[in-house]
């Protein structure tokens, strides 16, 4: 570990050493960003009286921020961020006048904001991200710390409201992203910060409406107000924010339920560089304009889910051709998907689901050969599944599942070897035999056996196949699906022994429920035990034929001596009491026909065990 850099070596001669000696203190920046083994805090920092820059980021640093950094007088860029530093910042940073950056992101930080920081009036950025520091935002800070133009706050547990002096700044960028702050903005927000281009205030508690006057912030860049209660209608003058990359207005409670309401989506189409547009869980209501597909070509996110929009998907939505997610679930929109959606071949994500879609399934969709998640269920759709779908080489997750879908499954999807993470098509009125790839195919009325070639598909992580008609036993290569986590087999007909391995070692991820001819597996899968280890059906255990077999072997031996006890009693009685040669062969006759009956007995029940057997 490294605790300082070591000072240049010296000459002998005296006033050298001197000289030499007191370079370590005449230090001006300190860059020890990313160290390659950690650095601890260095004890003597606060003797660096004239050190004007220092960056210790990155590294492993623990313990409390040193008071002696408040002797570095000259200090104009402090930075200890993405640490472990814990305890409250010191009160006494306020007293470093000449500090213009002082970033403590990215640590362990408690307790509240020093109001002492606003006494720095040099301070130009000020990052505080990413730590547990509670209390109100200084009511101060803009009061003194009249050069702010950065200052962040995200991700701490702030409380409280935005102190109106910092409405009163030359700010270029706020964020106070994950607290727990409330009000509202003021609604000439954008006349006194002019010069604002990243606003984020997401995950907080702020109502109120979204002020109009943000369009005279015209270099704003970025605007983030989701996850929080605004409402009121989204103000069409944000059209004129021509710098305007991101906007997200998801989670809230805007009014948008009529044409008029609708308006600024209109004049979102000036906004030229466009990427991000979010209006998701808004309730949304009402059509959804035609000039969506007039938005940005540069735009890549649309995020219109959980709301309740109607009408049919604008056939424009084609132009968008950057586009990489286009999520419109959980809305009520009508009619087909268009044709056109194929031709935006950059989509990542296709989000269709718990709509009233009806019509078939474009094969165009086919052509989105980047897609990585295909989510089109609980809809209306009919039609076969187009075999067209089995392009999709990147494709992870697809879910087609409840809708009105009928005829086989494309073996051109089975076949797709990228879809490992989620594959439903249970709820629809497919057919045929089950092919050899599979991720959830419940009540499909698929019959037959399960194919062993499942065990091939290392990476499947969720297989369901319940409530359908197959039959047979389970194959042993289950057992080598490692990474299953969820097994749903409930509701055949299958039979025979079940693995204590592998996916079938853990109880609550496998349901075998009503298939009556299963057996043995773990104790908590309380099946019956298997008769038969060597048969996957019912039956005797190998172990009990040969326990049956010796018992009556044992028995006819003891049969046997006894005859020849009783033979040797007779001889005796014979030579003593010299009885007739027709009794005593009468006799005789009998024992050995006891004996013959017994043997031929045990002969018939050893016969009836090895046919149980083999």
């Amino acid at each position: 570990m490294v605790s300082r850099p070591p000072p240049p070596s010296c000459p002998e001669t005296t006033p050298t050493k001197r000289r030499c000696s007191n370079s370590w203190l005449e230090l001006l920046m300190i860059l020890l960003e990313f160290s390659s083994h950690g650095i601890t805090h260095p004890p003597d920092i606060g003797k660096l009286h004239r050190l004007q820059h220092l960056n210790l980021s990155r590294n492993s640093l623990t313990g409390v921020v040193p008071l002696s950094l408040t002797n570095c007088s000259e200090l104009q860029t402090l930075g200890l961020y993405y640490n472990q530093l814990h305890g409250s910042i010191p009160s006494e940073i306020g007293s470093l006048m000449k500090l213009q950056e002082l970033n403590f992101a990215n640590n362990n930080l408690t307790g509240s904001m020093p109001s002492s920081l606003a006494n720095i009036s040099s301070l130009v950025k000020l990052n505080l991200l990413y730590n547990f520091i509670q209390g109100n935002i200084p009511e101060n800070l803009g009061l003194f710390a009249t050069n702010l133009s950065y200052l962040s706050l995200s991700g701490n547990e702030l409380s409280g409201t935005i102190p109106p002096t910092l409405f009163n700044l030359s700010l270029t960028y706020l964020g106070f992203t994950v607290n727990q702050l409330h009000g509202s903005l003021p609604l000439d927000i954008g006349m006194t910060l002019p010069n604002l281009q990243t606003l984020l205030l997401s995950n907080n508690l702020f109502g109120g409406t979204l002020p109009a006057s943000l369009a005279n912030a015209t270099g704003i860049r970025i605007l983030d107000m989701s996850t929080n209660s605004i409402g009121g209608r989204v103000p069409p003058e944000l059209g004129r924010l021509q710098d305007l990359v991101h906007l997200n207005l998801g989670s809230n409670k805007f009014q948008i339920n009529d044409p008029d309401s609708w308006r600024f989506m209109d004049s979102l189409t000036n906004c030229s560089k466009l990427q991000v547009l979010a209006l998701n869980r808004n309730n949304a209501s009402g059509v959804l304009p035609e000039s969506v597909g007039n938005l940005s070509t540069n735009l890549r996110l649309l995020r219109l889910f959980t709301n309740s929009i109607t009408g049919r998907i604008p056939s424009g939505i084609e132009n968008l051709i950057n586009l990489e997610q286009l999520r419109l679930s959980h809305n009520n929109f009508i009619g087909s998907i268009p044709d056109g959606i194929g031709q935006l071949t950059k989509l990542k994500k296709l989000d269709l689901f718990i709509n009233n879609l009806t019509g078939q399934i474009p094969s165009s969709i086919g052509n989105l050969s980047q897609l990585l998640n295909l989510f089109l269920s609980d809809n209306r759709l009919t039609g076969h599944i187009p075999s067209t779908l089995g392009k999709l080489k990147n494709i992870i997750a697809l879910d087609l599942s409840n809708n009105g879908l009928n005829g086989s499954i494309p073996e051109e999807i089975l076949s797709l070897s990228s879809l490992s993470f989620f594959f439903d098509l249970s709820g629809n009125s497919l057919s045929g035999p089950l092919p050899s790839t599979v991720g959830s195919l419940k009540k499909l009325g698929i019959f037959g056996t399960i194919p062993s070639s499942l065990g091939n598909i290392k990476g499947l992580q969720e297989l369901n196949l319940s409530h359908n008609s197959l039959s047979g036993t389970l194959p042993a290569s289950l057992a080598n699906l490692r990474v299953l986590s969820s097994l749903d087999l409930s509701y055949n007909h299958l039979h025979g022994e079940v693995s204590g391995e592998g996916a079938f070692r853990n109880a609550s991820a496998v349901s075998l429920l009503g298939n009556d001819g299963l057996c043995g597996g773990i104790s908590s899968l309380h099946l019956p035990p298997c008769l038969g280890s060597s048969s996957k059906e019912p039956g005797w255990s190998r172990s009990l034929k040969i326990a049956v077999i010796v018992a009556i072997v044992a028995f006819i031996l003891f049969l046997l001596f006894l005859s020849s006890l009783a033979f040797l009693y007779w001889r005796r009685r014979l030579k003593k009491q010299a009885p007739s040669l027709p009794s005593f062969v009468d006799k005789l006759a009998k024992e050995r026909m006891s004996i013959r009956d017994a043997a031929s007995e045990m002969h018939a029940i050893r016969e009836v065990y090895l046919k149980a057997g083999h």
